[in-house]
């Protein structure tokens, strides 16, 4: 198979990176709300 490389611009990386991390800051921050919310 003759893949042709996906070129992309540094910009869509950097807002991939973005999304990705503030996906996991926030499923860090709901875990840590659950687990206050238990413990009490």
């Amino acid at each position: 198979t003759n893949w042709q490389p996906v070129v992309m611009s540094p910009q869509k990386h950097l807002g991939y990176a973005i999304q990705w991390f503030g996906l996991a800051i926030a499923a860090v921050v709901i875990f840590i709300i659950v687990l206050i919310r238990r413990t009490k």
